[in-house]
């Protein structure tokens, strides 16, 4: 399958937050290979390094946060000014940080600027 497919059969998985219920149900990243995910990760500027569940939890989490599987991921607009972050836990800005491969260490505002 091309690239476009793919990305078209993820949205529509993604159209919309599934509950938990739901995010654990398989998906379209379960089915692609490493180097469709690699790929896929390159295309939304993530990075590509790590096991395939890694990548396949990036991209998930990519693919929920604004923006969604059709956003560019290097267009900037007003609405990403407004990103949530400063209304978020602690412990939901670890979790963010790490889900994005990020360092989880530090204070609140250095998680938030770690993010942004």
């Amino acid at each position: 399958e091309d690239q476009q497919g793919l990305r078209e059969k993820i949205q529509a998985v993604n159209d919309g937050q599934p509950s938990a219920e739901a995010q654990e149900v398989p998906d379209e990243f379960d089915s692609m290979t490493v180097e469709q995910l690699k790929n896929l990760c390159r295309e939304r500027e993530l990075k590509i390094s790590g096991k395939k569940s890694l990548l396949q939890e990036r991209l998930r989490e990519s693919f929920l946060s604004p923006g969604g599987a059709g956003a560019d991921p290097t267009e900037t607009n007003a609405e990403d000014l407004t990103d949530g972050f400063d209304s978020m836990t602690l412990d939901d800005l670890r979790h963010s940080c790490h889900a994005r491969a990020l360092s989880d260490k530090g204070t609140k505002k250095k998680l938030i600027e770690r993010l942004r």
